[in-house]
């Protein structure tokens, strides 16, 4: 698929572009090989990894309880 450094990181980067989302949906197939399926919690945390991303938000405490689909 994608071979050399420059290449992955090229398509992170276009990704991350694209949004949490899109980038982690990819990330998460590359690394466990099978689809995420986005709940409204991780709709949140996205938003949140975004804001953080762009510089909007400098500090952030994510509190997530035991068996609530964090994994």
């Amino acid at each position: 698929m994608i071979n050399n450094v420059e290449d992955k990181q090229f398509l992170g980067y276009k990704l991350l572009n694209r949004g949490f989302t899109d980038w982690f949906k990819v990330m998460f197939r590359l690394i466990e090989g099978r689809k995420f399926i986005v709940e409204p919690m991780h709709k949140d945390l996205f938003n949140c990894w975004e804001d953080i991303y762009a510089g909007r938000t400098t500090r952030e405490v994510i509190n997530i309880p035991p068996r609530a689909g964090k994994t």
